[in-house]
């Protein structure tokens, strides 16, 4: 139907109702009308499509094809860029509760004031360290003011002028929390610019140094302290080596003249009288050896006492030993027995090893009441693998209780005490051993057996030597 047929139904129908359409009828008209209208522009559409070629067809077909692929591209493109959109935002937000995570573990909080707004940010940590909850109030300058410890806000606002692009200052000052504590804060800080190169932003970073610097108050304190003690324990070393250094003169000079005077009335007298005299020869040595050894001890307990440690060939000494002993010896009726297959080269300092010898074989002699003595020189090849020279001495007396073998070598040590002492001493000559013996990179060992005899064994650096045998593990209280 063409238009003209198309405006004739039209007109017919409106003849129908007398040239007057009632409203019930109106919404029929308008739907008839506009039925026509859509059939005229379908039929002038395919009247259009029929004048066309079929190559025209192909070629309009094709067109619309690529257009058909480039939306679908266009749609895949941004369906893949949606998708990292979205990967991006979660990979931000994960690496923000990170940031935030790290925060608060480091106790570390950002802040940011932009300049062009007045807007101020706070990271949640920064919320904290002023004692809110995060997001629980609006940062501002003036809530950021109105924490700050008002005798350090000069400080801060000389700070924040002097920041500068590219370059962060540090500042340390005071800030009252929501709870009212004052605490120590640490602020850095520096000034972002745009592309222009003009301000925008004050950033940095801030954390709560209070902890810290109580801490190293105290460890400033604790150093005052510790060297105040030092002075005052140099000051009574000075005073105690001089007080030394006097009761040496003092005691050791009349002391000798003592002994002196008494053995040359020992032998012009007889009788009674000599025995009297050597009665105070007696008397003077045993106190002379023993003022001696407290003194020996002391100098060691105060850290004065310096070694000249060189090479020296320990049979030569142990039998120097031997020989100043040998009239004491041969008084009691006993035997001392030197017991040295080959020389053996130790590093020692060689007084301090003959007052090592002099205590050791001395005290053999000392418990030992039948029988004698017996030192013997040999090698022995450490577990660390390192050579030692030895001295062995050993005794037939009484041995010693077990039970006292641990604190055989400490200081003022004496198996028999009081009223049942049966042998003079301080107790000192073990420990002035140990000592010294240490002091020469070595060590002492004993054991004993009660009824048969004791030996001490000291083991000294070798200087050249192989080795005889191995040195047994020792015990924690006199360690290798």
């Amino acid at each position: 139907m063409d238009r003209p047929s198309h405006r004739l139904l039209a007109r017919q129908i409106r003849r129908f109702f007398g040239g007057h359409v009632p409203p019930e009828a109106q919404a029929f008209v308008e739907a008839v009308e506009e039925a026509y209208h859509q059939f005229d522009s379908e039929r002038t559409m395919l009247e259009h499509s029929l004048e066309l070629t079929s190559d025209e067809l192909v070629e309009h077909n094709q067109r619309l094809q690529d257009e058909l692929g480039r939306v679908q591209r266009m749609q895949g493109a941004l369906e893949r860029e949606l998708r990292e959109r979205k990967r991006v935002e979660e990979a931000l937000r994960r690496s923000l509760v990170r940031l935030d995570e790290a925060q608060r573990i480091a106790a570390v909080g950002y802040w940011e004031w932009r300049l062009r707004t007045g807007e101020v940010l706070w990271s949640d940590e920064t919320f904290r360290i002023y004692g809110y909850e995060p997001g629980s109030v609006e940062p501002s300058q003036e809530l950021f003011v109105s924490h700050t410890h008002p005798d350090d806000l000069a400080q801060l606002t000389r700070h924040v002028r002097l920041s500068r692009p590219g370059r962060s200052r540090r500042e340390e000052y005071r800030i009252h929390r929501v709870t009212g504590e004052v605490r120590t804060i640490q602020i850095s800080s520096q000034i972002g610019l745009d592309e222009e190169g003009h301000p925008t932003h004050i950033f940095g970073i801030m954390r709560d140094v209070t902890d810290e610097r109580e801490h190293e108050q105290t460890l400033i304190r604790a150093r005052e302290q510790a060297e105040e003690a030092q002075r005052h324990a140099e000051e009574l070393l000075a005073l105690k080596t001089t007080l030394l250094d006097n009761i040496s003169h003092e005691l050791r000079t009349p002391l000798a003249a003592i002994i002196g005077f008494a053995e040359i009335l020992a032998a012009d007298l007889d009788g009674e009288r000599q025995e009297f005299a050597q009665l105070i020869a007696q008397s003077g040595e045993r106190l002379l050896d023993t003022f001696n050894s407290v003194l020996t001890l002391a100098t060691l307990e105060s850290g004065t006492q310096t070694l000249d440690v060189k090479e020296c060939e320990l049979v030569a000494e142990a039998r120097e030993a031997v020989r100043l002993l040998e009239q004491q010896v041969e008084a009691r009726g006993l035997y001392l027995r030197l017991d040295a297959p080959e020389d053996v080269a130790v590093h020692a300092d060689v007084p301090a090893l003959h007052r090592v010898l002099h205590n050791l074989i001395g005290n053999a002699l000392k418990f030992t009441a039948q029988g004698g003595v017996t030192v013997r020189i040999g090698r022995a090849l450490h577990e660390d693998g390192r050579a030692y020279g030895v001295v062995a001495v050993e005794d037939t007396g009484r041995g010693i209780d077990p039970a006292f073998l641990p604190r055989l070598f400490d200081a003022f040590q004496q198996e028999s005490k009081g009223m049942a002492r049966t042998h003079e001493g301080a107790g000192l000559g073990l420990t002035i051993v140990r000592r010294l013996a240490e002091m020469m990179q070595g060590w002492v060992e004993a054991e004993s057996v009660v009824g048969v005899g004791s030996t001490f064994r000291v083991y000294l650096p070798c200087a050249s030597a192989s080795p005889l045998r191995l040195v047994p593990r020792h015990t924690e209280e006199h360690p290798g």
